[in-house]
């Protein structure tokens, strides 16, 4: 009888972006493979999103990122103490990680974007996989203004060469230091276009110019409020979360954010891989907001550039809530949509790398 496939897939814990996007790749993947998920990311959200799928779900920090005050500002001193604290506890778990993949019989391991596991793939002779288009040696970089923090990137470097192949899909900073590299499509979802059942559930017509609010964990706070009124009246919003109490809340049981996204005109959000990989996928257009402070933003502004689906709204005019103008732009928008087979690709290369063994 064939061994069973198992893959080990650690998952960054920073926010929910890079858990959607490992998601998308494990529905990829065959059913008969036996899942390994690391993470501190939200049980119930990953579960959601790979559709119930069996997975053995390990509640464990092989990262941190960054220490976020808001959507606009990184608390550096915090996010380097916190990132070594968490890298030194990894480090030492090794011996112990190494011994788990071994008894485990593991074939492949997988990281969205944790540099440590890919060690402990290399000391068990595992074949590994860094999926990223950016790791958390760009992230860090502009800031390791001390010996001790660029020792620590020293050792992240060093940790993703140990990767047997790098995918990148899309938006990438340079990764250098790893050894075999290949790009993939983008890594999202087509969403089902529900534009008449959207406006129904609003109650206006099919007409009425609609509009997502997407601005992650950390929303906005009261910013744009003051505005949210006038803006009524040319447009109606929808949100996952508490936006703001006037725009209408959907339930994602009912609109995965892939519909929600095929089914507006515009998304008005934070420029990350998640949201503009998907508004790219559906040909939405979409409003974003300068974030110069997170090192991979040259690269989705380029992409967004290039798409010609994008319009950037200044940081003031979003906080003051002067939006209009760039909604009826951005609206007024006609973009082609981009190829996103990025996780069925990544699966194939995975389940190869996982035969290889």
């Amino acid at each position: 009888m064939a061994k069973r496939l198992t893959i080990a897939y650690y998952i960054s814990s920073h926010g929910l972006g890079h858990a959607s996007r490992a998601a998308k790749v494990m529905n990829a993947l065959p059913k008969e493979a036996r899942l390994i998920v690391k993470s501190l990311a939200p049980a119930d959200f990953l579960v959601h999103l790979t559709k119930g799928r069996q997975m053995d779900l390990y509640r464990e920090a092989w990262d941190f990122g960054a220490w976020q005050e808001s959507n606009f500002e990184i608390n550096w001193d915090r996010t380097f103490e916190a990132a070594m604290k968490v890298h030194e506890e990894a480090t030492a778990r090794l011996p112990a990680e190494t011994a788990f993949l071994l008894r485990e019989n593991v074939n492949v391991v997988v990281t969205d974007i944790p540099s440590t596991p890919l060690v402990a793939a290399r000391r068990a002779q595992i074949p590994s996989v860094c999926l990223a288009n950016f790791t958390w040696v760009e992230i860090f970089r502009r800031a390791a203004t001390t010996p001790s923090r660029r020792a620590f990137l020293r050792a992240l470097r060093a940790e993703y060469a140990a990767a047997t192949l790098a995918l990148i899909p899309g938006f990438a900073l340079g990764l250098p230091y790893f050894r075999q590299r290949y790009e993939i499509p983008l890594i999202a979802d087509r969403g089902k276009r529900r534009r008449a059942e959207l406006r129904r559930e609003l109650g206006v017509p099919l007409s009425r110019k609609v509009v997502l609010l997407y601005f992650g964990n950390w929303g906005l706070g009261e910013h744009g409020r003051k505005e949210f009124d006038h803006l009524q009246e040319e447009f109606s919003f929808v949100s996952l979360n508490e936006a703001f109490a006037a725009s209408h809340r959907l339930d994602p049981l009912r609109w995965p954010f892939c519909d929600i996204v095929a089914s507006v005109d515009v998304v008005l959000g934070k420029p990350g891989y998640g949201t503009m990989s998907e508004c790219m996928a559906n040909a939405t257009p979409v409003v974003y907001y300068p974030r110069p402070e997170f090192a991979e933003y040259p690269a989705l502004r380029q992409a967004l550039a290039e798409w010609g689906g994008g319009v950037q709204i200044t940081k003031r005019d979003l906080i003051e809530g002067r939006w209009g103008a760039s909604l009826m732009r951005a609206s007024q928008l006609a973009p082609p949509r981009i190829s996103c087979t990025g996780a069925r690709q990544a699966a194939r290369h995975i389940v190869r790398l996982a035969k290889s063994r």
